[in-house]
């Protein structure tokens, strides 16, 4: 929760101040806590700023495509679920039969 305190306190001082003049103290200030507890969790001013920034990014960031999601959006689900059937199947020479 404090972590969580800290990061909105320095997104919301990041917007007003500017990064210049955004500091562990005025952001302490503002979540509420000392300076210590910001220390103690992000240990700089350039640690709470970095995560400040990761946390705005996070959302936006694109996720990770397993290897079945890859097979799955280029159409080898069928393949897959054939594979999985019967797993006598020879896997190459399946494969030709689904290749479009």
């Amino acid at each position: 929760m404090r972590r969580r305190q800290l990061l909105d306190a320095a997104q919301r001082s990041i917007v007003r101040n500017g990064l210049a003049k955004t500091t562990l103290a005025t952001v302490a200030h503002e979540a509420g806590l000392s300076q210590g507890v910001a220390v103690f969790y992000y240990k700089s001013k350039n640690g709470l700023l970095v995560a400040a920034l990761e946390d705005l990014y996070q959302p936006y960031k694109p996720k990770r495509r397993t290897k079945a999601q890859i097979a799955r959006e280029a159409g080898l689900e069928p393949l897959a679920d054939a594979l999985l059937a019967d797993p006598s199947l020879d896997p190459s020479a399946e494969a030709g039969g689904y290749l479009g």
